[in-house]
C-alpha cells in the first residue's frame, strides 16, 4: 500500500455538553507500513467537528460551531507540499450546525442544524468558494425520549447518487424524511419516507453503491436497519443491533463507514468502545454482523477505513488518541498496530 493521508477534525471550544480539548484540523500521514506522522495542522476555528473533502479533494468544507457562531469554512489542501490553508467563511442559518454533504455535481452543498431543525443548501463555486444562494427549511415535531426527542434534531444530510433527492435524519423527531431537491432548491412539503419505532434517534444514513439502499443508523437505539429505496420512498428490509459482543451497560452508535472495496460496512458503538463489521448483500439489502474489534479507547465517535482496506483508524473523543488498527478479514479480528497520534477531543476522520 502506498502512502496516503487523512484529516481529523476535533472540538476546539466547550459549549453545551461537549469537552473540548482540540488544537483545529490535523493533517496526518499514513505509511505504508501503518505508522503514523502529524503533518500539518490548522488553528483557528471554531470546533470543525465535521469534514467534508470536495473537489477531487482539493478542499475541505468543515463546520464552525460554538456558543455564538454557526457557520461552514473551506479550506484548501496542498497535497504535495502537506498544507492546509483557510479558503472561506460563511455563516449558515440555524444553531449548532452539525453535519454537511456535497450534490454530486459538486455545485451546491446542504447542511443539517441539530439544536434548531433547519435544513439548508447553499451554492459553492469550482475554487471552493461559498455563495449566498440556495434555500431553508425548518422542521418541527418531537418524539418519547424525555431529553433527547423533545425538538426536531436533523443529525445529518444526504444526497441521492442521482442528486435529486436530500435524505434527512432527524434524532429528535424520529424520522427520515426525503426532500427533493432541483437546482439548490429544497421542496417545503417532502415526503416523510420512512419512521422507525419511536425512540430509536436516527443518527446517520449512507447510501449503498448503486443508490438502490439506504444504511440508517440509530443512536439511541444502537441499532442499524437497511432500506429499499426508490425514488424518495424507503422500505425496510432489515434491523439489527449494532452491538456484536453483548453489552450490558449504556451504549449509543456513532460512526457510519462503508468499505472501500468490500461489500460491507462498520458502525461504531460509544459505551461499548467497539467498531462492528457488517456484511451487506448488494441484490437483497439484507446485512449480518461478521466481527468486531475494539476502538482502543473512550467513545469512538468516528472512524475510517483506508483506502486500500486494510487498516481502521479509530478516533477516540475522550482518550484524545488516533488508533490505527490492522483488520484481519479471515480471522475476523483487529490487531493493535501500537501507531498512535495525539489529537484533543477527535470528531471525525476523513482519508484524502
Amino acid at each position: 500500500m502506498a502512502e496516503c493521508l487523512f484529516v481529523v477534525g476535533s472540538y476546539t471550544e466547550s459549549y453545551a455538553e461537549f469537552r473540548a480539548a482540540g488544537e483545529g484540523i490535523s493533517l496526518v500521514r499514513l505509511g505504508e507500513d501503518g505508522d503514523l506522522s502529524l503533518v500539518d495542522r490548522l488553528s483557528g476555528l471554531p470546533n470543525p467537528s465535521y469534514l467534508k473533502p470536495f473537489a477531487k479533494d482539493r478542499f475541505l468544507a468543515a463546520l464552525e460551531v460554538d456558543d455564538a457562531r454557526n457557520g461552514i469554512a473551506t479550506i484548501a489542501l496542498d497535497r504535495d507540499a502537506g498544507r492546509l490553508r483557510l479558503l472561506d467563511r460563511e455563516a449558515a442559518p440555524g444553531r449548532v450546525l452539525c453535519h454537511i454533504d456535497l450534490d454530486p455535481t459538486g455545485r451546491w452543498l446542504a447542511g443539517a442544524c441539530y439544536r434548531s431543525g433547519h435544513v439548508f443548501t447553499r451554492a459553492i463555486d469550482p475554487q471552493g468558494r461559498i455563495g449566498k444562494a440556495g434555500s431553508v427549511v425548518e422542521r418541527h415535531g418531537a418524539s418519547i425520549h424525555p431529553t433527547r426527542q423533545t425538538a426536531p434534531h436533523p443529525h445529518a444530510v444526504r444526497f441521492s447518487p442521482d442528486g435529486r433527492w436530500v435524505v434527512v435524519p432527524d434524532l429528535g423527531t424520529d424520522e427520515i424524511t426525503c426532500y427533493p431537491f432541483s437546482e439548490g432548491h429544497l421542496d417545503r412539503a417532502p415526503a416523510l419516507a420512512w419512521r422507525p419505532p419511536a425512540g430509536s434517534g436516527p443518527r446517520l444514513v449512507h447510501f449503498s453503491r448503486d443508490g438502490r439502499h439506504l444504511l440508517v443508523i440509530h443512536e439511541l437505539a444502537s441499532e442499524v436497519s437497511s432500506l429499499r429505496f426508490h425514488d424518495g420512498r424507503l422500505e425496510a428490509v432489515a434491523r439489527l443491533s449494532t452491538l456484536f459482543t453483548p453489552f450490558q451497560q449504556e451504549n449509543t452508535a456513532a460512526g457510519l463507514h462503508w468499505h472501500p472495496t468490500r461489500s460491507s460496512f462498520a458502525v461504531s458503538n460509544r459505551g461499548a468502545n467497539a467498531i462492528t463489521v457488517f456484511d451487506f448483500d448488494e441484490t437483497s439489502g439484507t446485512i449480518s454482523p461478521r466481527f468486531d474489534i475494539p476502538s482502543g479507547g473512550d467513545k469512538p465517535r468516528d472512524f475510517a477505513f483506508s483506502p486500500c482496506g486494510r487498516w481502521i483508524v479509530a478516533a477516540n473523543q475522550n482518550d484524545d488518541t488516533i488508533i490505527l488498527w490492522d483488520i484481519d478479514w479471515k480471522e475476523g479480528r483487529g490487531r493493535d498496530t501500537g501507531y498512535r497520534v495525539e489529537a484533543g477531543t477527535p470528531s471525525c476522520v476523513r482519508f484524502i
